[in-house]
């Protein structure tokens, strides 16, 4: 995303710029950042990335049968 590099290349050199030239690249600074927030909000607000969060019950025997050679048990039972 080529606004997101913006922010850190405009942040990286900020401390040269005075006036004007200060002026206009705290602006578009601003402009990055809006659009930047704008757009990770919409995909934290898309379905598909509210159901990724979503928890579902998985019984106590699925984690023995998949995963009882390869990770030790969970610290607590109800978990799985």
């Amino acid at each position: 995303m080529p606004a997101y590099s913006q922010i850190f290349l405009t942040l990286a050199g900020i401390k040269r710029f005075r006036g004007q030239e200060l002026k206009h690249k705290v602006c578009n600074l601003e402009q990055n950042i809006s659009f930047v927030w704008d757009f990770l909000t919409n995909i934290l607000e898309s379905p598909e990335a509210c159901s990724g969060f979503e928890a579902d019950e998985v019984p106590a025997e699925s984690y023995s049968s998949h995963h009882a050679l390869c990770c030790p048990m969970p610290p607590f039972s109800s978990i799985f």
